[in-house]
């Protein structure tokens, strides 16, 4: 009865009510109040604030044709400032909409918003503004029909300015600010089955990139747009967002870099973010530095994440998101990497357990002579392609902030690595790490059990800084399997065997095992192996620039099993010739030394025996320089002691020294006939 009472009530006296006691002016041209059911019925309806400084209330600016409210909320709307109702319907809304000033959770109360249980709108159009007057969102003929619509400006507590449950909606010309950095724009939306389709959509920066840099230097600035976006089964409450399926089509995402470091986040707020599944369609990525320089590019991107979660938690962590599993497949890969090199990969498929990539290049931007003029100290130059890679059982977790990788197979086939070095340059003095340090050096645990490179090339070239021809070493045919390759966190087994099989200098069969410990921090390490009929021209392009010495002949067998660590390394070698000549040749004049080449050729049989005396070696490291550096000094060791006696130098200054008294004795005796005959 008193529900009725207060309904009779306002028939007679509400449009009295709303002019002295409501914010707004409110005029129409005819108004049914049916008090039984509680329905308004306006029409021709014009409104506007009655004090446009009032912030504390939505501001309504505007025309509309006719105004259908069931069941209002009478008293909320007079007493809170605050429109409730079961339903709206609005047909052909003309409306400028100013949002009420953001609230905190002290002054919550205050808060003036709109909740509608089922609203329709017919053809509007609609502008609606933050309480400082600044644009937020725009829409011209919209038509709409939506349940349990709550609009309020983002406070302290609800981060989203509008929430509602079930909808369809129809618009064209969509403008939203959702900050002063970026305006985000799109032609049309629409939706079917709870599906809204918005084309051509983009997000597009308010301010330049070189403002940006300045004003916000550690956050990176970002373009997109995409052809059209599909949303499945969206839901808002409070701060989460829920959607089933989003569908980007033909996406393109450019993001400039700023060069400064991020700083550390602190009072992170987001929107909690739930989307079911995720899919890109023929995407774009474009990464560019603060210069607009092109960084990275990858084209036509497809892909899917079932699962996509982030909120205020994740957000924290180095990955702010969580997903149950994902497929990636990309063409045409470019990563400008520096001023020296280009990355390229023509194609990249990828899920949770398995990636494969296909031609991988890593291309040199300057020719080795501008390489070895630009940088400022010794470093090895590059030209590197590998066909194909396949990397499966990848276990990948984090625990603690921390990343935890366990890789099952890592198969490359097609390596094809050229690499040259020149000693023009600089010496770089800085330390070298053994390989058992740089994978201790990880800071997670990482675990690859098998990796196995198949039909490989590796040519390394050195330039020397005197006149001897480059050194140069190529392994062709190369296979490698390795075991274990981790990180010594929290692994028993530390252990990584190496196995190669090769053809050395293209001619000649290698094989070599390899095994070091990660747990060791004396990096100890062993290597041994065995080449076979190796013709001696094949050699003299890796012992001539280093040792000034070529052969002539055959080695059958070069025996090597070291063993050392970051300080030394030490072993036996021996090798198995046939038909050896051994050429010393002048440091300075690079002609052949013929007196000490004869020397050592009598001292060094030209046919080694069945079972051939192995020569000891003992290096000391280098640690400015690398592992192989370390290992090569050792066969270097090997064969020097191998092809030149330690006592050389000496017999070649007593045949000198013989040979210089020979000549005087013949000289002597030259004057003495002389004289004899002047005589007689």
């Amino acid at each position: 009865m008193v529900v009725l009472g207060f309904r009779f009530w306002l028939k007679n006296n509400l449009p009295q009510y709303i002019k002295e006691k409501t914010p707004y002016n409110i005029t129409y041209k005819d108004l049914k109040i049916r008090f039984l059911q509680g329905d308004i019925i306006a029409n021709k309806v014009n409104i506007s604030n009655k004090n446009l400084d009032n912030q504390e209330v939505i501001g309504l600016d505007g025309s509309i044709d006719e105004i259908y409210i069931s069941n209002m909320g009478i008293y909320d709307a007079l007493v809170n400032q605050s429109l409730n109702s079961n339903q709206i319907k609005l047909r052909q809304p003309n409306l400028k909409i100013t949002l009420a000033k953001p609230t905190d959770k002290k002054n919550l109360k205050k808060k003036a918003s709109i909740v509608f249980e089922n609203v329709e709108i017919n053809d509007g159009n609609f502008e609606i503004e933050k309480h400082d007057r600044s644009p937020f969102f725009k829409i011209k003929k919209l038509s709409l029909s939506i349940e349990s619509l709550n609009l309020a400006e983002h406070d302290a507590v609800r981060k989203l300015p509008f929430t509602f449950d079930n909808y369809t909606i129809k618009g064209n010309d969509i403008e939203c600010f959702p900050n002063e950095i970026y305006k985000i724009t799109a032609k049309s939306i629409d939706t079917k089955s709870q599906q809204i389709s918005v084309k051509d959509f983009a997000l597009l920066p308010l301010i330049s990139e070189q403002d940006f840099s300045i004003k916000y230097p550690h956050q990176n600035l970002f373009f997109f747009n995409a052809v059209e976006m599909i949303f499945k089964d969206i839901v808002l409450k409070n701060n989460k967002i829920t959607i089933d399926n989003v569908v980007f089509s033909q996406p393109k995402i450019t993001m400039y870099a700023n060069q400064l470091k991020k700083k550390e986040k602190k009072n992170i707020s987001t929107y909690e973010l739930d989307l079911k599944n995720i899919n890109l369609n023929n995407a774009q990525f474009n990464l560019l530095d603060s210069k607009g320089k092109e960084k990275l590019l990858v084209k036509n991107i497809n892909a899917s994440i079932k699962e996509f979660f982030m909120n205020e938690e994740s957000a924290k962590n180095k990955i702010p998101f969580t997903y149950k599993n994902y497929k990636i497949r990309t063409d045409a890969v470019v990563f400008n990497a520096n001023e020296y090199y280009r990355f390229t990969l023509n194609r990249w498929k990828a899920d949770e357990n398995s990636w494969d990539l296909e031609n991988f290049s890593m291309i040199p931007l300057l020719s080795r002579q501008e390489f070895s003029k630009r940088i400022p100290a010794e470093r090895d130059w590059y030209d590197i392609k590998i066909a194909k890679t396949k990397i499966s059982g990848i276990d990948f977790k984090f625990s603690n902030n921390q990343p935890n990788v366990k890789i099952t197979n890592v198969n490359t086939q097609g390596v094809k690595a050229i690499i040259y070095r020149s000693k023009f340059p600089k010496d770089d003095l800085s330390r070298k790490k053994m390989y058992s340090e740089l994978l201790r050096s990880i800071k997670f645990p990482l675990l690859v059990q098998n990796l196995k490179v198949t039909e490989a090339y590796l040519q390394y070239e050195e330039d020397n800084t005197n006149d001897n021809p480059a050194g140069k070493l190529i392994f062709s045919n190369l296979n490698l399997n390795a075991h274990n390759i981790n990180s010594n966190k929290g692994y028993q087994n530390t252990m990584v065997p190496v196995a190669i099989n090769c053809q050395l200098m293209k001619t000649s069969p290698m094989k070599v095992n390899w095994s070091f410990d990660t747990a060791r921090n004396d990096d100890f390490f062993k290597i041994s192996g065995i080449v076979t009929n190796l013709p001696a021209s094949q050699v003299n392009w890796f012992i001539r620039p280093y040792l000034n010495v070529s052969i002539e002949g055959e080695v059958n067998h070069l025996n090597f099993d070291f063993s050392g660590s970051n300080a030394q390394i030490y072993g036996k070698m021996n090798m198995k010739h046939q038909n050896l000549k051994v050429n010393i040749m002048d440091k300075n004049t690079k002609e052949k030394k013929k007196l000490l080449s004869a020397i050592v050729n009598l001292v060094v049989k030209a046919n080694s025996n069945k079972f051939p005396e192995s020569v000891e070696v003992n290096v000391k490291r280098d640690h400015t320089k690398s592992f192989f550096n370390l290992f090569w000094r050792g066969i270097e060791d090997g064969l020097k002691k191998t092809l030149i006696p330690k006592d050389i130098q000496e017999k070649e200054d007593k045949i000198k020294k013989s040979v210089e008294k020979v000549k005087e004795i013949k000289k002597e005796t030259k004057i003495l006939k002389h004289e004899i005959k002047e005589t007689f």
